[in-house]
């Protein structure tokens, strides 16, 4: 049985659709209905970030294990989640990186704000060995946490915590500022 798609995650893919749709050729009729079905989980948003990038950065895709794009590179979504109550501690978690041949090209979307969507190129030489991303976020919504995850080199040296086995990277040093220059 699939899983039961939360109401976050569905908030966060509209936000994408909606932007996508900004860089495609959808009528109004076409997008609305394409927001019904993220309602009920139904729809694959990440093959429309595929096209959009294909579209507005003029890369073709493919069909490749461990790219989407000729380029060698990869698209990814994320919705930001709360990861403790208690705390607030917020993140979006880019799954299945391990195994990509080329840069990584993140769009996330944080609906807990109007308009919450960030961009991110990560090159393949930072997700080398990484099965999972986590790029932190504000716990009351906006912009990323400009913190080190526990296994930074920084991090290391001052504690004596066991790394993190999900980055060890600032992310935000991949912020870019639009959709068309993640495309780029």
């Amino acid at each position: 049985m699939a899983a039961k798609v939360t109401e976050n995650a569905i908030a966060g893919d509209i936000l994408i659709i909606k932007e996508l749709a900004k860089h495609l050729s959808y009528s109004e009729k076409e997008i609305q209905f394409m927001i019904r079905l993220a309602e009920s989980g139904a729809i694959a948003v990440e093959s429309l970030l595929e096209e959009a990038i294909s579209k507005v950065g003029n890369v073709e895709r493919c069909n490749i294990d461990g790219q989407d794009f000729m380029d060698g590179s990869d698209a990814k979504k994320a919705v930001v989640t709360t990861l403790d109550l208690k705390s607030g501690a917020r993140a979006a978690t880019i799954g299945n990186v391990a195994k990509k041949n080329g840069k990584l090209r993140i769009m996330v979307a944080d609906p807990y704000i109007k308009d919450g969507l960030y961009y991110f190129v990560v090159p393949q030489e930072e997700i080398k060995g990484k099965h999972n991303l986590k790029i932190r976020f504000n716990k009351s919504g906006g912009e990323p946490n400009k913190i080190r995850e526990l296994n930074s080199p920084l991090a290391l040296l001052l504690s004596d915590t066991t790394p993190d086995s999900l980055t060890d990277r600032l992310w935000l040093d991949y912020r870019v500022n639009s959709f068309k220059e993640m495309c780029a």
